[in-house]
């Protein structure tokens, strides 16, 4: 059966993700469409032959982009600043931002929660430094408070069955990692830092799509999202470090030492409110922002494969081993590059347009791959060499999961992408390949913060 109002909304998502269109624009766009089909309805016609005849003349998002960018060019730049917000009403605007404000107090104290009730009982107190429970627990002061806003903008999108597992999951997640203990030499409470950000990351996903997550394409929207949101974030991040240094200077200047007071206070809420600002302005922004992503993913895909393919080159001349045991951080460094090098990838997917003509950006980002899968393929053999020298670790077992992962997951984009290459077969394998390799990161990301502590007995 023909779902009209699901059809239009797939338009307008695409509009959005394929044109140089504000929400403005797209909804009288949407208006306009509505009008033809009125007209068609006259003469007739079904809701399916109606609406496939008034998209035929309305046109293509990228002619409407085009269009729209030669006429409205002058208000390009004052749409993407905060308070020129001209998609969303004023008094819409100022409650969002009072909702993230409160979204961000409540984010400090839960952060400071524990510090301030270290001496009321046992759940509290730990032998562990201090900094070792806040990084394991870090996320939590962050993702459920995005997941919260998610649900803030979009409760029209996620059903109940959708709410109770976000509830339910992140209430349990929570209990986990708060409640577990942590031995010396605290290797897999540093595991769990490192991979629960990603677990909850996918977890607010679902609030961010609500029902609409088993579809590949909205899962492809929350990837390109999830890209620009680090942009955004970034970005903040540079200004707080840069205002924190200047108030700091400016104070000790008129013999005022607010240092530590500005540290563990302003600075703390400042740095929970960046996730949240950053969330929201992509989100509003995002007819403007996504433009972005091509010129990013095109900027840095050769600089990465000219990068590893100088580092292999060295390697080899310097006939260096990356499984010798005082070559450990040559390992970490790899492995670093590697996932760096596995989200640019999916960055660059995602910003693809699917139905472009085969360009020579594809040659280089199919080069990325290749070298990425090269380099992958010589640290699980060192991973593997370390392990039969020196048995199994927290973190060895950690590095060589990751490293099978990434290579399949390589292994898969550079098949689906020669195939595209060369015989012309769909984008869409492609990107179903990646986007469904989510839910495999994910389920591994879980099993590193929550099943590694029990096993290596929270040391």
């Amino acid at each position: 059966m023909f779902d009209l109002e699901s059809k239009i909304q797939k338009w307008t998502d695409y509009l959005r993700t394929n044109g140089k269109l504000s929400n403005n624009s797209i909804s009288e766009l949407e208006v306009h469409l509505r009008d033809e089909m009125d007209q068609l309805y006259q003469k007739g016609l079904t809701d399916e032959e109606a609406f496939l005849i008034g998209i035929k003349r309305i046109g293509l998002a990228e002619d409407l982009g085009m269009e729209f960018e030669k006429v409205n060019r002058q208000f390009l730049w004052k749409d993407l600043t905060f308070y020129e917000n001209l998609d969303q009403p004023q008094k819409q605007v100022l409650q969002d931002v009072f909702v993230l404000i409160g979204l961000s107090v409540i984010a400090f104290f839960l952060a400071k929660l524990p510090d301030w009730l270290a001496g009321y009982g046992p759940l509290f107190r730990s032998e562990a430094p201090q900094s070792y429970f806040y990084q394991k627990t870090l996320s939590f002061y962050v993702f459920p408070l995005i997941t919260l806003f998610f649900w803030y903008k979009k409760r029209d999108v996620v059903s109940i069955k959708y709410h109770l597992i976000i509830l339910i999951t992140t209430l349990f997640s929570a209990l986990t990692i708060f409640l577990m203990p942590m031995y010396k030499p605290y290797h897999t409470p540093v595991l769990t830092a490192i991979h629960l950000p990603i677990f909850l990351w996918i977890i607010s996903g679902l609030g961010y799509a609500g029902d609409q997550w088993k579809n590949k394409e909205t899962r492809m929207n929350f990837i390109r999202f999830s890209g620009e949101v680090f942009i955004y974030g970034t970005l903040l991040l540079c200004g707080v470090f840069v205002l924190t240094g200047l108030t700091i200077l400016l104070f000790k200047q008129i013999k005022w030492d607010i240092e530590n007071f500005y540290l563990d206070n302003i600075w703390l809420l400042i740095f929970f409110s960046v996730p949240l600002f950053s969330v929201y302005l992509v989100e509003a922004k995002k007819s403007i922002v996504e433009n972005i992503a091509p010129i990013l993913a095109r900027f840095f895909s050769p600089l990465f494969s000219l990068t590893m393919l100088f580092f292999l080159i060295i390697m080899v001349f310097q006939k260096i081993d990356p499984a010798a045991s005082e070559n450990r951080n040559f390992l970490i460094s790899f492995n670093f590059l590697l996932i760096m090098v596995a989200g640019l990838v999916t960055y660059i997917i995602s910003a693809r347009r699917s139905k472009g003509q085969i360009i020579v950006f594809d040659y280089i980002n199919l080069s990325l791959i290749l070298l990425a899968g090269i380099i992958d393929s010589i640290v699980l053999i060192a991973l593997l060499r370390r392990i039969s020298q020196f048995g199994f670790t927290a973190n060895r077992l950690a590095a060589l999961g990751e490293n099978i992962l990434l290579f399949i997951d390589l292994g898969g984009l550079f098949f689906y992408y020669c195939r595209f290459i060369y015989s012309k077969k769909g984008f869409t394998r492609l990107e179903s390949w990646q986007t469904n390799f989510i839910n495999v990161i994910v389920i591994w990301c879980g099993i590193v913060a929550f099943l590694f502590p029990l096993f290596f007995q929270f040391k």
